[in-house]
């Protein structure tokens, strides 16, 4: 349903290849509806959340727990300021 010249411009935009402009475009579609809040209630209300802090809200990570992704490491705390 998307005309085949959008989704070239679409896969060139991203950097992606033509033989795989379908599925890029189809990911990115999907993600803006996620992030608009299409059939997923309380995301938008999640994102804010995660844009301004919320104190109140359950830590996430344990106190001791330790969490390595590539070259970053988050360690749990509760020193919340």
């Amino acid at each position: 349903w998307i005309p085949a010249s959008l989704l070239k411009a679409f896969a060139n935009m991203v950097g992606a290849d033509a033989s795989s402009a379908k599925p890029v475009a189809r990911a990115w579609l999907n993600y803006m509806a996620m992030c608009a809040g299409i059939a997923a209630p309380g995301t938008l209300a999640e994102i804010f959340r995660g844009y301004v802090g919320d104190r109140s809200a359950p830590e996430r990570l344990a106190q001791d727990e330790v969490v390595c992704a590539g070259p970053v490491t988050i360690t749990g705390s509760r020193d919340v300021k």
